[in-house]
């Protein structure tokens, strides 16, 4: 394959998983600028492109890209190691998103939510404040549900 069509084919493998990612607009754009310090695919030279192809294909995979294996969540490379949430927040994160009764880090609603909460449609992406701002978030609301189902006779049998 020729180099243009090699690097065509990266630029394609890139925005197919940025898509799959859910990162869209300056989603996109923001991490893509974590991950090559570029706004653009087209800027990036061939290396770089293959760097950002396979930091996306493990963080689509649910891997994270310097570890081979993680319990929760994987940061994206790109983020600063001072900037990633701890280990810490992301176990806070995963048991506030199993008390909502749900899947927990990897579940669909919980993306929603943090999309809602920060306007990062990838979990993967967040910063260690982004990830604060969700956890308290997700204990207010938790707080809110369990006032509702105190206050509701029906619920507690009354």
């Amino acid at each position: 394959m020729t180099t243009s069509r090699y690097r065509c084919a990266l630029l394609g493998r890139a925005h197919q998983l940025a898509k799959s990612l859910h990162l869209e607009g300056d989603a996109w754009r923001t991490m893509l600028m974590c991950l090559s310090g570029k706004r653009s695919c087209k800027d990036l030279d061939t290396d770089a492109l293959q760097r950002v192809v396979r930091t996306l294909e493990q963080m689509a995979a649910g891997l994270d890209p310097d570890e081979p294996e993680t319990p929760l969540m994987a940061s994206c490379d790109a983020i600063p190691p001072i900037l990633r949430p701890t280990q810490r927040q992301w176990v806070m994160l995963d048991e506030l998103a199993r008390r909502m009764g749900w899947e927990g880090v990897r579940d669909e609603r919980l993306r929603g939510f943090v999309a809602r909460t920060t306007s990062c449609h990838a979990p993967e992406a967040l910063t260690r404040r982004q990830v604060s701002a969700c956890i308290t978030g997700l204990m207010r609301w938790c707080e809110q549900v369990r006032g509702r189902r105190n206050a509701d006779p029906q619920r507690n049998g009354g």
